[in-house]
């Protein structure tokens, strides 16, 4: 009876040695398994930073074309108000010089006052062009 405890003892032994061994690797293995996912995660984190960065600097550059394009609008504006300012200043001239005349020809009733961006009379090519030279009061 006490060899067979002896050797049900050993068998014992035995097992636990091959569980402890095979606890071993299992262990071995989650700490390589471990490693791989750091690794997988080290490499998802390095391009993860640099998209952040892009869309980071692509955010500031969308922020200075709005601002570009608010200025521009304001510019347009005062283009616009400009050009405005310089179609009642025309319109003024024209009607003050509408007092003067060539000398030989008939008084206008008015001076014609063309639109911003309307072409000018065109004249026959080759003709003759008036001398302003002699304006006289009306």
């Amino acid at each position: 009876a006490s060899t067979e405890k002896n050797r049900q003892n050993a068998d014992q032994t035995v097992e636990l040695g091959r569980l402890v061994d095979q606890a071993g690797a299992t262990m071995t293995d989650v700490v390589a398994s471990v490693a791989r996912v750091s690794a997988i995660i080290t490499d998802i984190t390095a391009p993860s930073q640099a998209q952040s960065e892009g869309i980071a600097n692509t955010n500031h550059a969308i922020g200075l074309m709005d601002e570009a394009t608010h200025q521009n609008a304001a510019l347009v504006e005062q283009a616009a108000a400009a050009a405005e300012s310089l179609q009642e200043q025309a319109t003024n001239l024209a009607r003050a010089m509408g007092v003067f005349k060539l000398a030989g020809e008939p008084m206008p009733s008015a001076a014609p006052v063309r639109a911003i961006g309307a072409a000018a009379p065109r004249t026959r090519p080759g003709a003759p062009r008036k001398a302003v030279a002699q304006l006289k009061l009306a």
